[in-house]
């Protein structure tokens, strides 16, 4: 049976003759949440219906064309919908107490919930929002399965490059709480484009859904916090602040556990693809000599964790001085 691109329409025959549509438009790889492996894939499937009772799908995975089964869903709903507005972008360093956005539920029997910072700090009300995981603190009903979602953390698990490129209205919106499926990797086919696929009871067509954000649990945490201070003799003194993959709780009085292997670092000068110069360095420092820093003033100065199985994005040190 062959699996169609993107999500079909529901069937149009009256409930009582069909089960509630298949709703499963979301399936994706997320960070690694600080529990069980850290050095395994953390792939899940949001499957929902367009009414409030649902006897769930048998899910399937897309192999050149066919469909095998990789189990059941279960009854359990994803809480999904989409943005009714653009989001802007954000530098997603600080809590956004005025922050808001509205979400337009696929079911209006989908709720959210308010937390307490306390609660917030700890990971809870997490969305993703396109590639980008957003935290918010108070939810305020509209009516007709529009919610106001208000108080955001935003590029949570390291996904500021995203809260930084911002997201148009009709983002999809899924709430990761432990409604989600989770799929077992190895029962996904090898290849970079993953399909899964979920079929209802009155399902005329299979609903269908790529795996984005690949590589997220993987993927180490970028360093934050640059500090460049440049000393005549010594050159320039570059230093930045690691973080792990996990870490949802301030842990105070201890320095956060390394989940990788071992610390280390890649500092490049010039394109990132294409480094002029580059070092790979066990500490979170680095000084250039003045000689290097004028022979290619004006170039950016970069750093990623390299992890133990993938490597971070990159987090921009500097501007060599012109």
């Amino acid at each position: 049976m062959a699996a169609s691109p993107s999500p079909p329409p529901c069937p149009r025959a009256p409930l009582s003759r069909r089960d509630s549509c298949s709703m499963f438009r979301s399936a994706f790889e997320l960070p690694w949440d600080g529990l069980g492996s850290p050095y395994e894939p953390r792939i899940f499937a949001a499957a929902s219906a367009d009414a409030s009772t649902w006897a769930g799908a048998a899910l399937f995975t897309g192999n050149n064309g066919a469909l095998d089964p990789i189990g059941p869903s279960g009854r359990q709903q994803a809480t999904m919908g989409s943005l009714a507005s653009p989001l802007e972008s954000s530098s997603a360093l600080l809590f956004e107490p005025d922050a808001e956005i509205e979400v337009d539920t696929i079911s209006d029997s989908m709720i959210f919930a308010s937390v307490d910072l306390t609660t917030l700090a700890v990971g809870q009300n997490r969305l993703l929002i396109g590639d980008e995981i957003v935290q918010f603190a108070i939810a305020t009903p509209q009516g007709s399965g529009r919610w106001k979602l208000t108080g955001l953390l935003r590029g949570r698990g390291g996904s500021e490059t995203a809260a930084m490129a911002g997201h148009a209205g009709g983002t999809p919106v899924t709430l990761l709480d432990d409604r989600l499926i989770a799929i077992n990797p190895n029962q996904l086919p090898p290849s970079q484009e993953q399909l899964i696929a979920a079929i209802g009871k009155g399902d005329e067509e299979p609903a269908t859904a790529y795996v984005t954000n690949r590589g997220a649990a993987l993927r180490p945490l970028p360093p934050v916090h640059p500090r460049v201070a440049f000393d005549p003799v010594s050159g320039l003194n570059i230093s930045w602040t690691r973080r792990a993959r996990g870490a949802w709780r301030w842990l105070d009085g201890v320095e956060t556990p390394l989940v990788e292997a071992a610390e280390s670092y890649r500092v490049g000068i010039g394109a990132i693809d294409a480094p002029d110069l580059q070092w790979q360095v066990g500490e979170p420092a680095i000084t250039l000599p003045p000689a290097q820093i004028a022979q290619y003033s004006g170039a950016q100065l970069w750093v990623v964790q390299i992890g133990s199985e993938s490597q971070s994005l990159p987090l921009l040190l500097a501007r060599l001085p012109q």
